[in-house]
């Protein structure tokens, strides 16, 4: 089994030693500062670097305020995630629920395509943090439904 582990602490903590050691992680999230920030920072370029050379895909945070944060605005925090940390794939935070209006479909089909014209092997997971319309599953390598701790699961 693989995990995705959402890395939201700085680098260079003990935390992110622990998930890097772990033959389990397959992926983990960076949120320099609620998304990709305004300025890039070294220390996550070089745990990015760190992370990608034991074969772990890093994943850059984005929020879409389920479909409503200005689609360019995302794209641009998309963009920035490539240019300063060139990360293996996007983790589409707060992604809708519904599939009405179908403009929302249309929105997440848009970011999706944008990531993979990055590159169409980079990872795309959505988290509506619940149940979700079916219409979303063809932009997703990984759909999440479920944003507790993990006792919370039991």
């Amino acid at each position: 089994m693989k995990i995705a582990i959402p890395t939201y602490y700085y680098p260079g903590c003990a935390d992110w030693s622990k998930a890097l050691s772990d033959s389990s992680t397959k992926y983990v999230i960076i949120n320099p500062n609620s998304g990709s920030g305004t300025k890039i920072d070294p220390n996550y370029v070089n745990q990015t670097k760190e992370a990608q050379s034991l074969q772990i895909n890093v994943l850059g945070y984005v929020h879409t305020s389920y479909g409503k944060r200005p689609i360019e605005e995302v794209k641009a925090d998309i963009d920035r995630y490539y240019d300063w940390y060139h990360v293996s794939g996007i983790f589409l935070d707060e992604a809708p629920t519904s599939d009405s209006p179908s403009s929302l479909v249309l929105y997440m089909k848009s970011l999706y395509d944008h990531i993979k014209a990055k590159s169409t092997n980079d990872a795309v997971i959505l988290n509506p943090g619940t149940n979700s319309s079916s219409a979303y599953y063809l932009y997703a390598v990984i759909f999440f439904k479920f944003s507790e701790g993990g006792d919370s699961l039991f």
